[in-house]
């Protein structure tokens, strides 16, 4: 078991990762997957948040500044943890939880975006490192 907030190193030293976000997991799979292709917007935001080698970056372009919700928009959404901050939010995400959906062979994740996939019984993380 190996807790980070430094993907880098979990990229390095894991076949398998969880994305947790306010305590919930809301993408698990093998690390490969998720890092190259990240599939809820969280991890996606997380992974997009890797520091990168630029010769040149421009700062001016660097639109707006991120915003944190409120600790009661935070504790009044009886729905995804993450739809305050997500920029895939939908209705549906302000008023139930998203099941852990399965969403390739070793990989699954918590959000709407992938409802119609098969849902993981019982949000059995375990399943999603079977294949």
């Amino acid at each position: 078991l190996y807790v980070t907030h430094d993907l880098t190193t979990a990229y390095q030293i894991c076949e398998n990762i969880l994305v947790m976000y306010r305590g919930t997991i809301v993408e698990a799979g093998s690390v490969e997957k998720v890092i190259r292709d990240p599939k809820h917007p969280y991890t996606q935001l997380l992974v997009e948040s890797i520091p990168q080698m630029r010769a040149v970056r421009n700062w001016a372009q660097e639109e707006g500044e991120p915003t944190l919700p409120s600790l009661d928009e935070a504790r009044a959404s009886a729905g995804c943890k993450f739809a305050s901050r997500c920029p895939a939010v939908m209705e549906q995400c302000w008023r139930e939880r998203p099941p852990l959906y399965s969403v390739d062979a070793d990989r699954a994740a918590k959000c709407f975006l992938y409802e119609g996939q098969p849902m993981l019984q019982n949000a059995d993380v375990a399943e999603a490192f079977s294949a």
